[in-house]
């Protein structure tokens, strides 16, 4: 099934404004909260937005698959596939802090084809598609680094790199010209899409990174694991977003 671009674009900014209603109904407010298996938090507002957007996705496009973090994966073989994360940084979200977001990505035969980041409450948008990426609907590109020691490299937590990826890590964080651990999760992609930050490490699920690739390749940016493959298929990726493809070279140097 042939779908037009501006068209699968345009309803995947319409899954974001009906999950942004939702998540502002709940954000600084009184809600439920779990403990899913792995002791991740998981809140009624995560599962209002999945239910919301796979009932969405279903009526527009039945001939589609979805994969979300609360629901799981149905259909994953069609040649179109969206992904969904509805809340991204849960615990931002449970926190009051302003820097979740909701990921809605499509894997079109088993790649990365479209993707958005979306804050609803200081309403900050990324999408890209076709080599392409816009913020707030104005087109973006990453920044020029010449070296690895200019750059500035984020991620969200440390603990979330086993014990020989946290050397690695460290290594890479040693080079730099500064590192951060800043808790902000994927919001981390769209800053480095802007041209605001050069090098964003962590580990993402599939939910994750279906939605990142598009919006950093279309920016100028590379993404790939920490070997340097393309990013594709539906297992946990150790992942390295590079602003500048110049200094890609150099930072999986450093992490090897």
């Amino acid at each position: 099934m042939t779908v037009n671009e501006e068209s699968i674009l345009g309803f995947a900014n319409e899954l974001a404004d009906a999950a942004s209603e939702v998540t502002l109904k709940y954000f600084r407010s009184v809600f439920h909260i779990e403990n899913k298996e792995d002791q991740s938090p998981v809140t009624q507002a995560d599962r209002d937005v999945e239910e919301l957007l796979r009932g969405m996705i279903k009526k527009k496009y039945p001939s589609h698959g979805i994969i979300g973090e609360e629901y799981g994966a149905e259909n994953e073989k069609a040649e179109y596939v969206w992904t969904l994360d509805p809340i991204d940084g849960t615990i931002s979200f449970i926190n009051g802090v302003p820097l979740f977001t909701t990921l809605i990505g499509v894997i079109k035969q088993g790649n990365p084809y479209l993707g958005i980041i979306d804050q609803p409450f200081i309403k900050d948008r990324w999408y890209g598609l076709d080599k392409r990426t816009a913020h707030n609907n104005n087109f973006v590109r990453t920044r020029p680094c010449k070296d690895v020691s200019l750059a500035h490299l984020y991620t969200t937590a440390y603990e979330i790199f086993d014990k020989l990826e946290a050397i690695s890590f460290s290594n890479l964080s040693d080079k730099v010209r500064s590192s951060r651990i800043g808790g902000a999760d994927c919001y981390h992609y769209g800053m480095l899409a802007s041209g605001w930050i050069d090098i964003v490490c962590e580990k993402l699920s599939v939910y994750e990174y279906s939605s990142i690739v598009p919006i950093i390749e279309g920016a100028g940016g590379v993404v790939t694991d920490w070997k340097g493959e393309m990013i594709n298929g539906n297992d946990y990726k150790t992942i390295i977003a590079v602003g500048d493809p110049g200094v890609h070279r150099q930072v999986l140097d450093l992490l090897s």
